[in-house]
């Protein structure tokens, strides 16, 4: 009888080492899951974050090329008036001229 009793102790003793070392490989295990979901939720964020900075950059190329378009048809513009101008103040010129001429 004292033996099954010894033997039965020493079998409630280890389980309940096993419950405690269980417990402790579980804790581990739930702080092992809370650390991976952040680290998917950051891996996550940071690719959102990529392709956010992609759009903008496309975006950003669109913007400049659309920019350099307009500044290119301003500097056409500007140069088709030029020579309008100078013809314009050619023609004042002489029909100013034309009217001292037909005063005089």
């Amino acid at each position: 009888m004292n033996a099954k009793e010894v033997n039965l102790n020493t079998y409630k003793d280890r389980e309940h080492e096993y419950e405690m070392l269980n417990g402790q490989l579980q804790k581990e295990k739930d702080e092992l899951n809370r650390q991976y979901k952040q680290l998917q939720d950051e891996f996550d964020r940071k690719i959102s974050n990529n392709e956010e900075l992609e759009k903008l950059h496309a975006k950003l190329k669109t913007e400049s090329l659309l920019k350099q378009q307009a500044v290119n048809k301003l500097h056409e513009i500007m140069n088709r008036k030029d020579p309008r101008e100078t013809g314009k103040g050619k023609s004042k010129v002489s029909n100013a001229d034309l009217r001292r001429k037909r005063r005089i």
